[in-house]
């Protein structure tokens, strides 16, 4: 029987679109995803990819039809790990969280470690990623998103757990005085429907101050231009007050006045199991406490 582990490396390939892709999701190297590919097609008889003139790949038609039988049995394998692992009350096992990096990186991962030390068999993987990842086709087990979740359906059990207050910062070693100097830090373009950037639009519009020609693509980078390159920017409070390069502006006449909040989803299927239960009442508590600050 064919080793089930040469279909996973055929899925991702199917999914992230390309040899490079599937083998940084796997994280193995893309001679590993290549030489399994090659090794199922040589057992199958069959070719499941095939090579386009540019040089990229693309699944064949039976490549197509063996990557969606896949999916189904990479479904129920999980559904039946998740059963097993977490049909009693010890919290034990994997849960993969996902969001963007500035909650992934800011907020959850300095937090894990006491968290960790309550469970001694429960493991995190967290997924840093401005991508969505999708819980249908269990690229994730527990996603936080900052708007409401269109997406899932039943499949999905989504809850709002906190929102995200904002506020003006500069560089702590800028004096006050210098604050209505500093050019606004805000964002690429296509991210121009961003809350916080509408808001410092708005700003520059009714003559509050100039956009910086440096403009950040995600938060991590609004961070570091307002720590070292002497720029003002509105980030989440929690984020904000806990970067000591940072310092809080209290402006009477430009105030942010908007949340983002945030929304957890996970699959209906893990929901009530042990691990995957405990996992998400701590987001919860994380978000609550942030926000009743």
């Amino acid at each position: 029987m064919q080793d089930w582990d040469d279909y996973r490396y055929l899925l991702a390939v199917k999914r992230y679109g390309s040899l490079s892709a599937a083998a940084a999701r796997l994280s193995v190297d893309v001679t590993t995803v290549s030489r399994r590919i090659k090794l199922l097609q040589k057992n199958m008889g069959t070719q499941f990819l095939e090579r386009l003139a540019d040089g990229s790949y693309q699944l064949t038609p039976i490549g197509e039809a063996a990557s969606a039988k896949a999916e189904i049995v990479e479904k129920e394998l999980a559904e039946f790990e998740a059963t097993a692992t977490g049909s009693d009350l010890n919290v034990a096992g994997n849960v993969r969280i996902s969001s963007v990096p500035m909650i992934i990186n800011r907020l959850i991962t300095p937090k894990a470690p006491d968290f960790l030390n309550q469970y001694p068999d429960l493991e995190l993987q967290l997924n840093s990623d401005v991508r969505e990842l999708n819980l249908l086709k269990r690229e994730t087990d527990i996603a936080l998103r900052l708007a409401r979740p269109q997406e899932g359906g039943s499949h999905v059990k989504v809850k709002r757990v906190g929102g995200l207050k904002h506020a003006i910062y500069i560089s702590a070693n800028v004096p006050l005085s210098d604050y209505p100097k500093l050019p606004w830090c805000s964002y690429h373009d296509d991210l121009a429907h961003l809350p916080q950037a509408q808001w410092i639009n708005k700003e520059v519009n009714n003559g509050r101050g100039v956009l910086s020609r440096l403009k950040a693509g995600d938060a991590e980078g609004v961070i570091e231009s307002v720590a070292t390159c002497q720029t003002r920017s509105v980030l989440p409070t929690m984020i904000g007050d806990g970067d000591l390069r940072l310092k809080r502006v209290e402006d009477k006449t430009s105030n942010p006045d908007f949340v983002r909040e945030v929304w957890l989803m996970v699959h209906s299927d893990l929901s009530k199991l042990a691990r995957f239960k405990i996992v998400s009442e701590w987001l919860r508590d994380l978000f609550e406490a942030e926000e009743s600050r």
